[in-house]
């Protein structure tokens, strides 16, 4: 063990020269660590790794090793990471002998303190920072801070034995995630079912939502109170879910490897590819190739999306089992299909109808969920819930398992006649809501997010609903710039000016994008500028709105998609609505991001 550790230490000191100092410590601890007090000692080289670990091999290099040259060579590398796989396999062993207790704990600590030494050593999850020390510092700090809550959120799956759901895509993963739980939840009534009711999908939002933390903020005090109620959550808390729904989402190269780290899924949803965050990857054709490595790592099943190029490319590299589902209700021979979309209009609400089949079963669906993408996950929801009722082998209609007496879907029931099924979902804030504004029209908020897909979705939605209940309104479509787009920022918004002309009546546009690329194509393509409105702030654009309905328009339909960065569009849309009571409804209303929102404002 000594030798092993002096031989790993002098390939440490040859090739980065502070980090020589990090193994170092592990010779201290042969010496200093007792049978009787081990577990002090461990953080005190936590410690000591982690301070280190902060500052890069240039600075601290030059101060304690001014003599010692970095060599570089491919050959001492493998060497030394041999040395370090020996190390550390021989210190493990080692450890169990000495503490001679072999509670999971222990091995869960234990295995802590060698993943983040591996950490310290170890390419970090992002491309070295460019700039001054505080910069590299705290993108370490960030690095290190995320593994360490990741390598946490996977032992606490492990030890609980939870049944893992993933979802991920450029669109739609929200509205898919929270129709699978929803769906779940009420007819899976025996088995615990959770997924976070936040939209927590990044690289700490994955464990957060694994540990059940729904409040977060971005300061130092929240990440220390985070940590340290994961690493308690992990040791003392019984089983709090059977099934967990985790949406995963990626803005840049290298974090779905990293989320795979965490949690690799049993059954999957693959939504779709769009041009959102080419500004990190360059295209959509990049972005693909990091999202479909958690296809690639699925443990059972997978659900694709049949109108999405990417996954059909895929499908016959896929070697587990696989459904095809459609999103656009043309005709199909997708596994999950739906045809005869209508609509109803009750109360202020719209509803739509539509025949929904899962293989050869027909199955007629009730619903308040608009818009022909979440048809299709409604189709995935039940399919899933088939698949799960098989699996736990529990008979759906045995009187011993349900708590509440809420009737099962059509498809698992034997009768002929029962195959009608009305779905209330709760609805997501900025997804497709419908509300009633002044002058009595109507408008559909979806104004959480925007990319050029789920435009183009939304406008075709609100299109369809025109023609089977409103169809002398006329659609007025206000749109905000589409972010994160990088080189493909002018080109997208040109290509949607052509979708957007084909139904608006009027058109409400704001900021830079939308008013030099749009209106700019609008007008090449003939549409009349006299129906264009180009604003700078969105404050001047709610004005003109709000005069124009007040003039003698037939009753309007009023579409709003923006991209949620720094526009928070939602509060000039709480001015104009008929029932102040839904402004609760909009989104992001928490007392953050309105902190957030008064701080933008005022400046």
């Amino acid at each position: 063990m000594l030798f092993a550790l002096l031989a790993e230490s002098f390939f440490l000191f040859c090739r980065e020269r502070s980090r020589a100092f990090l193994t170092v410590g592990n010779i201290f601890k042969l010496f200093f660590t007792s049978r009787s007090d081990y577990y002090s000692p461990i953080f005190i080289w936590i410690f000591f790794y982690f301070f280190l670990g902060l500052f890069p091999p240039q600075t601290l290099g030059p101060v304690f090793l001014p003599w010692c040259k970095n060599t570089g060579q491919k050959d001492q590398e493998k060497l030394f990471a041999k040395l370090i796989f020996l190390g550390i396999v021989i210190h493990v062993i080692f450890s169990a002998i000495l503490i001679r207790k072999y509670c999971y704990e222990f091995f869960v600590l234990v295995e802590f303190v060698f993943y983040l030494f591996n950490i310290l050593l170890t390419n970090p999850l992002y491309p070295p920072c460019q700039g001054d020390w505080k910069n590299v510092m705290k993108a370490k700090l960030l690095n290190l801070y995320y593994r360490l809550l990741g390598f946490l959120a996977s032992k606490y799956l492990k030890k609980h034995k939870a049944y893992i759901i993933w979802i991920n895509g450029s669109v739609g993963k929200t509205s898919c995630r929270m129709i699978i739980a929803q769906t779940l939840e009420k007819f899976l009534t025996w088995k615990k079912v959770y997924t976070s009711p936040k939209n927590f999908n990044w690289e700490l939002g994955l464990s957060l939502s694994i540990f059940q933390i729904e409040n977060w903020d971005p300061n130092i005090l929240c990440l220390i109170k985070t940590l340290f109620k994961s690493v308690f959550k992990l040791i003392f808390w019984k089983k709090a879910y059977d099934i967990i729904i985790l949406e995963y989402g990626i803005d840049r190269p290298l974090e779905m490897e990293f989320l795979i780290k965490i949690a690799k899924p049993h059954m999957g949803v693959f939504t779709a590819i769009d041009a959102v965050h080419s500004e990190q990857f360059g295209d959509p054709a990049e972005i693909a190739k990091e999202e479909i490595k958690m296809i690639k790592n699925t443990l059972e099943i997978a659900f694709l999306n049949e109108s999405d190029t990417y996954a059909m490319q895929l499908k016959d590299q896929i070697l587990i089992d696989k459904f095809i589902y459609q999103t656009q209700g043309h005709e199909s021979k997708s596994d999950i299909r739906f045809e005869n979309e209508k609509f109803s209009f009750e109360n202020h609400k719209v509803w739509a109808q539509f025949d929904l089949f899962i293989k050869n079963k027909k199955h007629q669906i009730n619903t308040n969920l608009l818009g022909k993408p979440n048809y299709g996950y409604i189709g995935v929801a039940f399919t899933i819930l088939e698949i799960l009722l098989d699996k736990f082998k529990i008979n759906p209609q045995s009187p011993v398992v349900l708590r509440d007496p809420a009737p099962f879907p059509s498809c698992f029931r034997t009768s002929p006649k029962e195959h009608k099924l009305e779905l209330d979902y709760k609805l997501q804030a900025g997804r497709f809501s419908i509300f009633q504004w002044i002058e009595n029209s109507v408008i559909f908020d979806s104004s959480y997010n925007a990319s050029p897909l789920s435009v183009r979705k939304i406008i075709d939605a609100v299109h369809n609903i025109k023609n089977w209940l409103f169809p002398n309104r006329k659609i007025w479509i206000t749109l905000w710039d589409m972010r994160e787009l990088g080189d493909l920022t002018e080109k997208e918004h040109r290509l949607l000016a052509w979708y957007v002309s084909q139904f608006a009546d009027r058109i409400f546009l704001v900021w830079k994008q939308m008013c030099e690329h749009m209106a700019d194509e609008l007008i090449k393509i003939w549409y009349d500028k006299n129906l264009i409105y180009k604003f700078d702030k969105s404050n001047e654009a709610w004005e003109i709105i709000k005069r124009l309905l007040k003039e003698k328009w037939d009753e309007i339909l009023i579409v709003c998609k923006w991209s949620q960065n720094t526009i928070f569009l939602e509060e000039t849309v709480k001015m104009l609505l008929k029932d102040p009571e839904d402004a609760k409804l909009l989104t992001r209303q928490s007392d953050r991001w309105m902190k957030k929102k008064r701080s933008f404002f005022s400046s």
